[in-house]
């Protein structure tokens, strides 16, 4: 059985498309110490490129919000900053984790965390659900997501999860 830990960094992403080289719209991450979210992590990304009608519809996020925002290379530094050598827990963490590891490796840096996916333990944990996305899984266990495909309200419900099940 697959112990949670008590200390982790729960985060997710908003993205310009679904596979690098689509860039980073939105970072948001939560870090739970003892069992309680401590400290939270939110920053809008300069993607330095437009963002698709469709992306905006699903987020919220249109280019007016990220025309100043930092680029990834001020961004991405914060963020592992943020994380420290804490696990990382994401739902559907391959998804976020491919678009980290292709900014952190253009830009020279690299996360050695141990990574949590959140939609393979709600696999695990409650397969009589109709499906595992993010929401479904938070309506399940009594959490509501104040704010659907954004990073930190995202990161905020993945954090939840985690110390229900644990």
């Amino acid at each position: 059985m697959f112990k949670i830990p008590k200390n982790f960094i729960a985060f997710d992403l908003e993205t310009t498309g679904f596979a690098p080289p689509c860039r980073i719209i939105e970072i948001g991450a939560v870090k739970v110490i003892n069992g309680s979210i401590v400290e939270r992590f939110q920053t809008f990304v300069n993607p330095c490129c437009v963002i698709s009608r469709r992306i905006t519809d699903l987020t919220g996020i249109d280019q007016k919000m990220v025309c100043d925002a930092p680029k990834i290379e001020k961004a991405l530094p914060l963020f592992i900053e943020f994380i420290e050598d804490l696990p990382i827990a994401a739902h559907n963490a391959s998804f976020d984790m491919k678009f980290v590891n292709y900014e952190a490796g253009r830009l020279g840096l690299s996360i050695k965390n141990p990574v949590i996916d959140t939609l393979m333990l709600s696999r695990r944990y409650y397969p009589e659900l109709e499906n595992h996305k993010l929401n479904t899984v938070a309506r399940h266990i009594g959490v509501v997501n104040q704010c659907e495909h954004r990073g930190l309200y995202d990161a905020m419900v993945v954090a939840e999860i985690l110390m229900r099940i644990s």
